[in-house]
């Protein structure tokens, strides 16, 4: 992922520079928003978990060192809300980028989305952890084994 976005800004800044047109590195946030937009879209469509829940697992193992379940549908709901944000963060962007100047462009790149970003991945974390059992939410809460595991000690 980082070497994409890396490849992107010096594709889109060297035509920035070398053309002397800022709309090359104004539509780098949008091609990048728009690409991991598709390529989570694609992973909906494709057998298997999608890649958000590919994700969000690994994560979980290598923080909590177990994976908390969540349902195969909510996996599937943030992921669409992902490639709906991406979408909308993308459009905003060229919105932004083509009717406003440059400098209000940077200001709202700068502050705008990451103020979204603070709002929406929050949104997206509490929504997963919404529709975990109350078991798992008690146990990432307060560490403590779930039922099951203690049951497993126990014997």
């Amino acid at each position: 992922m980082h070497l994409l976005v890396l490849g992107f800004t010096l594709v889109f800044g060297g035509l920035t520079v070398f053309l002397n047109d800022e709309a090359f590195i104004k539509w780098r946030t949008s091609i990048i928003y728009f690409t991991l937009s598709g390529i989570l879209l694609i992973s909906k469509v494709t057998p298997g978990r999608n890649l958000l829940q590919r994700i969000g697992e690994g994560v979980m193992q290598s923080t909590f060192g177990r994976v908390i379940p969540v349902a195969p549908i909510h996996w599937m709901v943030a992921n669409f809300a992902f490639v709906v944000y991406y979408s909308v963060l993308a459009c905003a962007n060229l919105y932004v980028a083509y009717h406003f100047s440059t400098d209000f462009w940077v200001k709202f790149k700068l502050i705008g989305m990451t103020l979204s970003n603070f709002l929406f991945y929050p949104a997206m974390l509490y929504y997963l952890y919404r529709n975990m059992s109350e078991e798992d939410r008690q146990q990432l809460l307060h560490d403590q084994p779930t039922a099951s595991e203690q049951k497993k000690d126990d014997e």
